[in-house]
């Protein structure tokens, strides 16, 4: 799937919403930055 979105951390608060369904194969930076963000929220 291709999405246009205004930088990565935008892009990663869509891809929230598809809770665990997808798997980030690229950009690495793309994938680092899920990996920081949902280890920020993790209790």
């Amino acid at each position: 799937m291709r999405l246009r979105a205004g930088g990565l951390l935008e892009l990663c608060w869509h891809l929230f919403t598809w809770r665990g369904e997808i798997e980030i194969l690229g950009p690495e930076s793309l994938r680092a930055m899920m990996a920081e963000e949902l280890a920020r929220f993790k209790p």
